[in-house]
């Protein structure tokens, strides 16, 4: 085939649009290989470190990444995780669903069911910012509405009974039985 008829070719609409899907489903069994991915980490690598042109141009990129919106938002939710991980996250589903078993399905704060509130949301007493971690003492769940409106301040809104449910099952204190 000739310059001039790939030329002609390639400005049809019906060609491009297969040769892009060829290329999409190429590039993805590409990408899947573990060896091209690390071939390819390798080769940026050094390029970056070998040519300050290419490391400028990956910093501003990088840079306006960093000040939009999503990358703002990238930026919070990994710190928020990092904290997380930090602390001693042991909350277990189990546990969530006896917290959601205690409190009735129904929100701690509004006692609302979940079911025309919505969605449960696992809320931290103390917040991760200051210091709190996902155990099952530390956890109350609330309503999408309630726990927005409670933003990160430090509010436990169980009753006592909750509490000591929470601290025992956590094995941070011995359950108490009243007989009568």
């Amino acid at each position: 085939m000739t310059k001039e008829k790939m030329r002609i070719k390639r400005l049809d609409p019906a060609f491009r649009a297969r040769e892009r899907a060829y290329d999409k489903v190429y590039h993805k069994k590409q990408w899947a290989d573990p060896v091209f991915q690390e071939k390819t980490r390798q080769y940026k690598r050094s390029k970056y470190e070998s040519d300050p042109a290419y490391r400028a141009a990956v910093l501003a990129r990088n840079n306006k990444w960093n000040v939009s919106e999503k990358g703002r938002n990238a930026a919070r939710v990994r710190e928020h995780r990092r904290r997380e991980m930090e602390g001693q996250a042991s909350l277990t589903h189990d546990d969530w669903k006896m917290i959601l078993d205690f409190q009735e399905y129904r929100c701690v704060k509004c006692w609302r069911s979940f079911q025309e509130a919505g969605r449960p949301e696992r809320d931290h007493i103390v917040s991760v910012v200051d210091g709190g971690t996902l155990t099952i003492t530390n956890t109350q769940a609330l309503c999408r509405s309630c726990n927005s409106s409670k933003h990160s301040s430090s509010i436990d809104y169980r009753d006592a009974t909750q509490r000591s449910f929470c601290a025992w099952m956590a094995g941070e204190a011995e359950m108490v039985s009243v007989e009568d």
